[in-house]
């Protein structure tokens, strides 16, 4: 999506255009709801509310999705499928910060560091609310709760890569990418076009 330098959006990429065409293969099969429906009611809200069968969901998720009483004992995790038989996904992590101007900032800065030790991410880990960012501990979220396969989101986590960044325009260049191909989840313009005034703009 975005060049490894940063200076440059993919989105003339065939292999670009062929990623996004099998959304919009789900959507005209009516395997998938139409981007209408989405963007009324997102996809986490339909698949707690049974509206849909499966979605995609980050590890974030989990806590909630246990939680509700309508899916939590009818759902379980797979692995992302791929349309190319590589078997890998993009990553990325949460991060832990101090204000400059924080009037307990030695402490803060502490606590900081503690948070990224092996004991605070055991801790992240067994509570199940999200995969810890140590390698050694991140088992503990597969395990955290054996009723659904949490190691769906671990198991490829070695040949990760990480989620696309264009810098300061990170928001910049999702925002348009949500413009502009919403043009072509709808049929209002073909992907290649779509595709082209992403370039452009973006």
């Amino acid at each position: 999506m975005i060049s490894e330098d940063g200076t440059e959006t993919g989105y003339d990429d065939p292999k670009t255009q062929e990623g996004i065409q099998c959304w919009i293969d789900l959507i005209d099969e009516g395997y998938a709801p139409s981007a209408a429906t989405v963007a009324e009611t997102g996809s986490d809200a339909m698949f707690q509310g049974e509206q849909v069968a499966m979605t995609f969901a980050g590890s974030y998720m989990v806590p909630e999705y246990a939680n509700n009483d309508a899916v939590a004992e009818k759902i379980d995790c797979v692995e992302i499928p791929t349309y190319n038989d590589i078997e890998d996904n993009c990553i990325n992590g949460l991060g832990y910060a101090v204000y400059e101007g924080s009037k307990n900032k030695d402490a803060a800065i502490d606590f900081a560091i503690w948070l990224g030790s092996k004991d605070a991410q055991d801790i992240q880990g067994e509570s199940g609310v999200v995969i810890s960012a140590r390698t050694e501990s991140q088992h503990l979220f597969a395990e955290a709760k054996p009723e659904y396969n949490l190691a769906a989101y671990t198991n490829h986590a070695d040949i990760a890569y990480p989620l696309p960044m264009g810098g300061a325009k990170t928001a910049e260049i999702y925002d348009l990418e949500s413009t502009w191909l919403t043009k072509a989840y709808t049929g209002e313009m073909s992907l290649a076009d779509a595709c082209a005034g992403l370039k452009e703009e973006g």
